[in-house]
């Protein structure tokens, strides 16, 4: 399974959008990102994951730990 990576304390799901929607049209179908990156402002991480909800479905985290797995619908 071919997946990309996406930080949600840099540019705005909104930004990069076209970037997840032609990685997806190349075959990719995971979205990895994590909430535990101490660098990043993790305050708008909520409004991040809710901009990447309306792109993508979020399925589960993976082993209890910060990181989500999430696809395409």
């Amino acid at each position: 399974m071919l997946g990309i990576s996406i930080y949600l304390g840099s540019e705005p799901i909104a930004k990069q959008i076209p970037y997840i929607r032609n990685m997806r049209e190349m075959g990719f179908e995971s979205i990895f990102t994590s909430l535990h990156i101490p660098e990043e402002d993790q305050s708008i991480y909520r409004e991040q994951l809710q901009a990447l909800g309306k792109v993508a479905t979020i399925l589960r985290r993976i082993k209890g730990n910060q990181k989500f797995r999430i696809v395409w619908v």
